[in-house]
């Protein structure tokens, strides 16, 4: 009976399947549709030196702005998330309107290391020598890596076109996007045709099984390749507006901010700004709730991967980058002291690489300095201030 099944059913249908495969294969070839080219040159004069993009869906002009923020020779570019505010004391602020020093930051809550990466390596024509300082916060390392609504709006196309066709850019870097887009594929709302090419690189790469490379060789051989766009870029910078000479002191302007912050609190004891602290923290008899930071293990994390290449990449373009490594609020997260072991490794990580950094991580209350952030994890005009400290040191010529 069972021999009966295999040899008059089972081996037929196999023979069937396999002879179905081979006619598709063969149909597929004839309708092959060679790819379109297309030569995309992205052309203008950046406008802002001062200021900041919360991210790159304004359009062209913020591509442009941001290379042309990368290639001035004495302007800084600071990528950062949601402590990018609208202070005074911000460096993108405080620089060019005090100092005379072009600043323009990129970025707002959950832009992380990947996304810097891409728009890194998108501006690889302009990165020798630039100045780069990169904000890092301890949050960022605790997640699960760079979300896909971040990742949409700042992989904007022609940045992802740029990479694609540069053969100048290392192979890993193409392959570690491509393995975001496979894993977050289903997910990302129109997946440019790029974008595809570099998943569709990581597949091929990786062997995933037969699943992913029928689907790909059905995509490609029987609706054809989609166009492939190649971009290009042609920025001009602008010259300083004004020169200024800051006669301020730095000690003395942090004393005077740190004063000014903490006389305005009446409803807690910890370092927050009034409003925060009844909006986010209070509970009905005005307590709150400490809260405990995860430890995590950086080796194989997401954004520890990132890091590094980010790291790598600055180091191999001679970028001159310096970071900043921000604090929690002790007053408000418990484990700070534990988390301090993952912060000392990402400085001990920057070093290695021979980047300057500030570390303004503390593990315990009595190290913290209020007016640094302005409620748990936000920079405050104290922080800003030690911040341009910093690049002032770093930068100044």
């Amino acid at each position: 009976m069972l021999k009966s099944l295999i040899r008059y059913h089972l081996i037929p249908i196999l023979f069937a399947l396999f002879a179905a495969i081979s006619v598709v294969y063969i149909v597929m070839e004839g309708f092959y549709v060679e790819p379109e080219y297309e030569l995309l040159t992205v052309e203008g004069t950046q406008e802002k030196i001062r200021g900041k993009y919360s991210n790159l869906l304004e359009g062209e002009q913020a591509e442009i702005d941001l290379l042309g923020s990368l290639k001035k020779s004495n302007q800084i570019t600071i990528f950062g998330s949601s402590e990018l505010s609208l202070s005074d004391y911000a460096s993108y602020h405080f620089l060019p309107d005090s100092i005379g020093i072009p600043a323009l930051g990129f970025g707002h809550a959950y832009h992380q290391n990947l996304s810097i990466l891409i728009e890194l390596l998108a501006a690889k024509d302009y990165l020798k020598e630039s100045k780069v300082c990169i904000l890092l916060s301890p949050g960022w390392f605790n997640t699960n890596g760079t979300n896909v609504e971040a990742f949409i709006e700042f992989a904007q196309p022609n940045l992802i076109n740029k990479i694609w066709n540069d053969t100048s850019i290392s192979y890993k870097y193409k392959m570690h996007i491509g393995r975001y887009i496979h894993q977050n594929y289903s997910h990302i709302n129109g997946v440019s045709p790029n974008m595809d090419r570099l998943k569709n690189m990581y597949v091929k790469d990786k062997d995933l099984g037969i699943y992913h490379k029928s689907r790909n060789f059905l995509i490609q051989n029987l609706i054809g390749e989609r166009k492939q766009t190649n971009t290009t870029y042609e920025v001009e910078v602008i010259a300083n507006s004004v020169n200024r000479t800051w006669n301020g002191d730095f000690e003395e302007s942090k004393r005077i901010l740190q004063k000014e912050f903490v006389s305005k609190i009446t409803n807690n004891e910890i370092y927050v700004y009034d409003d925060y602290f009844s909006k986010y923290l209070a509970k009905e008899d005005g307590t709150f709730n400490l809260r405990p930071i995860q430890i995590v293990e950086l080796d194989g994390r997401e954004e520890y991967n990132d890091f590094l290449l980010v790291l790598q990449f600055l180091k191999e373009m001679q970028v001159n980058a310096s970071f900043v490594i921000q604090p929690f609020n002790p007053y408000f997260y418990s484990g700070t002291e534990d988390y301090a072991k993952v912060m000392n490794r990402v400085e001990r990580d920057i070093a290695g690489y021979g980047f300057p950094s500030l570390n303004m991580y503390v593990p315990k209350k009595e190290d913290y300095q209020p007016a640094t952030l302005k409620d748990v994890m936000h920079l405050g005009d104290y922080g800003w201030m030690t911040i341009n400290e910093f690049l002032m040191e770093t930068y100044h010529e």
